[in-house]
């Protein structure tokens, strides 16, 4: 029987296989968020933050979801994004307009991979959540 370390070859191989984890809990969130599987595919993630500096990142967001990524130019888009909420609310109207700055498409290529991963991570999950 092989080791699980004995799979991670590199560095490299461990700081993907945690960025994928966290991207698989996301995911797994968001399936119970959008249970319907043709208004997930037609979902847009609207990225922002730190986390926007790096393409390698969001284009494996892009893939695991298999959803459209947009990253915006705001800066601050988590506190627009309230703010435009409130505007909403109170029935204000605004003129803004978000720019998109990038877009990663998700590479239908690496959907299959990413299901099977995703399939075995939902399997561990199960077994070690009430441990």
């Amino acid at each position: 029987m092989l080791n699980v370390f004995q799979q991670v070859q590199t560095k490299a191989h461990l700081i993907r296989a945690t960025l994928e984890g966290i991207l698989f809990g996301l995911l797994s969130i968001t399936e119970i968020l959008i249970p319907d599987k043709q208004e997930c595919q037609e979902t847009i993630i609207m990225a922002s933050g730190g986390f926007t500096k790096n393409d390698f990142w969001l284009q494996l967001t892009a893939d695991i979801f298999q959803m459209r990524l947009v990253v915006s130019q705001e800066i601050e888009s988590s506190a627009w994004g309230a703010v435009l909420i409130g505007f909403m609310t109170f029935g204000i109207e605004t003129n803004h307009q978000d720019i998109e700055e990038k877009v990663f498409i998700p590479n239908f290529e690496h959907q299959d991979i990413y299901q099977e991963n995703f399939r075995k991570f939902n399997k561990v999950y199960e077994a070690l959540k009430d441990l």
